[in-house]
């Protein structure tokens, strides 16, 4: 069954990409009438785009939290959703039908799809720190999962005790080895690279 994304073209009113210690999370704040949207498929209410997230290890052999016949990619992309009839994700991350997570494998290439937001990744180094990134839409360098995508029902670590719905992209996305390098001297401590954030 398609996927139906609304906005997904919309540029945010401002985009910032932090370094939390445990990943590199992106985020924004879009005008109230144009968040990125998914709908339709096997989604009964629309889903409101909240963040996006990375895995990945200190070699290219591991780093994804999934894996195709036994083989795991060197990095790995969530795309974090609420349902648009609760009002926050906060309240929504508690309800059984609140948060559903699209999944983006990558495969080492010598082009990067997402070169417009890693080329900063050296400024994100130290613990904590933040910066502001052009204000592009999601679909500038996200491509959107419409009808080749397999989904379960699983769980996501540290922020909800109930199954979710896992949307996961059968086609893969490309990264070059320097980008990969450049996460894995993100610290989670002053000096100390976080290694790896993937669940084995």
């Amino acid at each position: 069954m398609p996927l139906q994304w609304e906005n997904y073209h919309s540029n945010p009113l401002f985009l910032k990409m932090t370094n939390t210690t445990n990943t590199v999370v992106l985020n924004g704040l879009y005008p109230t009438h144009f968040v990125p949207t998914l709908k339709g498929g096997p989604l009964l209410s629309p889903y409101k785009f909240v963040q996006l997230h990375f895995h990945w290890g200190e070699r290219n052999e591991i780093g994804s939290e999934h894996q195709v016949e036994g083989e795991a990619y060197p990095l790995e992309a969530h795309v974090v959703l609420y349902k648009a009839d609760y009002s926050t994700y906060e309240i929504a991350r508690s309800m059984e039908d609140g948060v559903i997570i699209l999944v983006y494998m990558f495969q080492t290439h010598h082009n990067s799809q997402i070169n417009e937001f890693t080329k900063h990744l050296p400024k994100l180094k130290d613990p904590y720190s933040q910066i502001p990134l052009d204000t592009v839409s999601l679909e500038s360098f996200l491509p959107s999962i419409v009808a080749d995508y397999v989904l379960y029902f699983g769980y996501m670590a540290a922020s909800c005790n109930h199954g979710i719905l896992w949307i996961v992209s059968r086609t893969t996305m490309a990264v070059t080895e320097a980008e990969l390098e450049d996460f894995r001297k993100i610290s989670a401590t002053a000096g100390v690279p976080i290694g790896h954030n993937f669940r084995e």
